[in-house]
């Protein structure tokens, strides 16, 4: 593991861009490599920067969150994708976990948690806050 981690966050919003880079600012083992506001440039900085992991959000211009994040994963399945929505629904949930992201955290879930499953995929794991949890594992019991 590289003694800092590279994050790509994208979100059609800035100010949940530069919240989410307030937020890692006191966490050095994280370095914001860059940022995104549409769909297309996160695939474009996905390729040019090689971040180690993005966040992104599902609904921006030009391209969805969803199919980003597909297309980074086809690029180069090695970047590890954060999904930080407000979008909780089973079908988004389901499809996302079946491609292989390493995280989904809801924006009404605190700072704090995006923290964590920051560094819980830093390490190797996946992290689901306990709402898409919840639905994960009543889809497993189907």
């Amino acid at each position: 593991m590289r003694d800092r981690t590279r994050v790509l966050i994208a979100d059609d919003h800035e100010i949940i861009r530069e919240g989410i880079k307030a937020g890692l600012a006191g966490h050095p083992e994280f370095e914001v490599c860059g940022s995104a506001s549409d769909g297309i440039q996160t695939i474009e900085f996905a390729k040019a920067l090689a971040p180690d992991i993005v966040i992104v959000d599902l609904s921006m211009p030009k391209l969805s969150g969803m199919k980003a994040a597909q297309e980074i994963r086809r690029i180069n399945d090695k970047i590890r994708i954060i999904v930080f929505t407000m979008h909780g629904d089973s079908e988004y949930v389901l499809a996302l976990s079946q491609l292989g992201i390493s995280g989904y955290v809801l924006k009404e879930c605190p700072m704090s948690e995006l923290i964590f499953a920051l560094k819980a995929v830093r390490r190797g794991e996946r992290y689901f806050c306990a709402p898409v949890q919840e639905i994960l594992t009543a889809c497993a019991a189907c």
